[in-house]
């Protein structure tokens, strides 16, 4: 029989006889002290129900009884058992909905996704609450077994998709026969038009693109030409790159320029390009841009001259200057009043060049004529 105390405000044990025999003889309990188990409808004094020696001296009157909650271990421990076994059931019930689920569609993972992710959760917490066996087993199939399922559902159904297509497309439509025919005179058409469809609908469609994408690329080189020609019109007269010593001894690098604006715009800053090259030889010394902000700005018409030092400590600071050398410099962008670039930011490449020219000979033709 297990038995329990109620001591200092406190539910203690449970105890067994002989252990509250123990402590009545050691005086650790006294005849008062309040005990329950079983059968008992409410707390009893320990006199009513172990039996004590005589006392010495009259006993004090009993304290009245103490109405204490009857203890609840063993719903708790009924109501445990029954959560650990519902977080296995539920995982399981989650795993068999997702399979399912797998079966119907397997594009329609939102569905059983959701399942597996329960389930998996659920194989962990039952693991935490020593359902280690069924815990791992759940934990293990919900890894393995959709993954594996979704394999070969995927590979069954897109080989009977492609064997169903290529049914469709091989088999030969027979010729109706007229009335005035025999049978023996009807001969068959050609195969199915589903395959020359389906060929001339994705000609089509690329001929359209093709089309579009050849009239896009001549309004670009129209509007690149524009730019390129506007960049020829900001002059470079004459360019100059030399080293020259300055105040405190050392060779700095310097691209004396001179230019002329015939753009029709103000300019505010100004984009180079700038070659160092000689004669005959393939790589040039250097190939490299710089900008220059105009202080103040260069407006139509005006003609400046510039003395620009690049870093000492960069490329046209290391550069050696060959006695056979030329300097060529190219207008690459112009910015105008308002840091914006002029007469738009259009790119035209090797590639833009060759892509145009192969839809020029291929549809060029065919677009000019009226």
């Amino acid at each position: 029989m297990e038995l329990y105390l109620h001591q200092n405000g406190e539910q203690v044990g449970p105890y067994t006889e002989d252990q509250i025999s123990s402590m009545i003889q050691s005086g650790a309990l006294t005849r008062d002290d309040i005990v329950w188990h079983e059968g008992l409808s409410e707390w009893q004094p320990l006199h009513a129900v172990f039996d004590f020696p005589a006392p010495v001296a009259p006993a004090a009157p009993a304290a009245p009884a103490y109405q204490a909650p009857r203890p609840a271990a063993t719903e708790a421990r009924t109501v445990m058992t029954n959560v650990k076994q519902g977080a296995i059931i539920g995982g399981w019930v989650c795993f068999a909905l997702g399979i399912l689920c797998m079966f119907w569609s397997l594009v329609l993972f939102f569905l059983y996704g959701p399942f597996f992710l329960v389930a998996f959760i659920l194989s962990i917490v039952a693991m935490s609450q020593r359902r280690v066996l069924g815990g791992v087993a759940l934990l293990v199939s919900t890894l393995l077994i959709p993954t594996i399922l979704g394999l070969f559902l995927f590979t069954t159904r897109a080989a009977k998709f492609a064997d169903d297509l290529s049914k469709s497309l091989d088999t030969p439509k027979t010729a109706e026969t007229t009335s005035g025919s025999t049978g023996s005179d009807a001969k068959p058409e050609r195969p199915t038009g589903i395959a020359d469809a389906m060929r001339k609908g994705f000609e089509e469609a690329q001929r359209e693109s093709d089309i579009k994408s050849l009239n896009e690329l001549r309004e670009r080189k129209v509007e690149f030409d524009k730019k390129l020609q506007a960049l020829r019109s900001f002059r470079v007269l004459s360019a100059n790159f030399s080293k020259e010593e300055n105040s405190i001894g050392m060779r700095e690098p310097i691209i004396a320029l001179s230019i002329q604006n015939d753009t029709g715009h103000a300019v505010k800053r100004a984009y180079f390009r700038g070659v160092l090259a000689s004669p005959g030889r393939a790589i040039p010394w250097i190939d490299d841009t710089f900008n220059y902000e105009i202080r103040g700005g260069v407006e139509t018409g005006e003609r400046a001259d510039w003395r620009l030092a690049p870093n000492m400590f960069g490329d046209w600071g290391k550069v050696d200057i060959a006695p056979d050398a030329q300097f060529t410099v190219t207008v690459i962008r112009l910015d105008g009043a308002d840091d914006k670039e002029l007469f738009g930011d259009v790119r035209f490449g090797e590639h833009d060049e060759k892509r145009l020219a192969e839809l020029e000979q291929k549809y060029g033709s065919e677009q000019d004529a009226p």
